[in-house]
């Protein structure tokens, strides 16, 4: 999976609710217009489930 931003994402954090899941990196900065690709290894894995966190989602 790739995921770019047009801003600073901090501390971004992937879950897929349901599944077991290995990614190659994970809890990591976006930086903008940087695309970042993450290995995804496992089972149950779910586009719809997909849940992407950063710090301005913990206040």
């Amino acid at each position: 999976m790739t995921l770019r931003a047009a801003t600073l994402v901090k501390d971004l954090f992937i879950t897929v609710e349901g599944a077991s899941l290995k990614l190659s990196d994970n809890y990591f900065d976006l930086l903008p217009n940087v695309p970042k690709t993450i290995v995804v290894e496992g089972k149950g894995f779910d586009n719809s489930k997909l849940e992407i966190k950063s710090l301005v989602d913990t206040y």
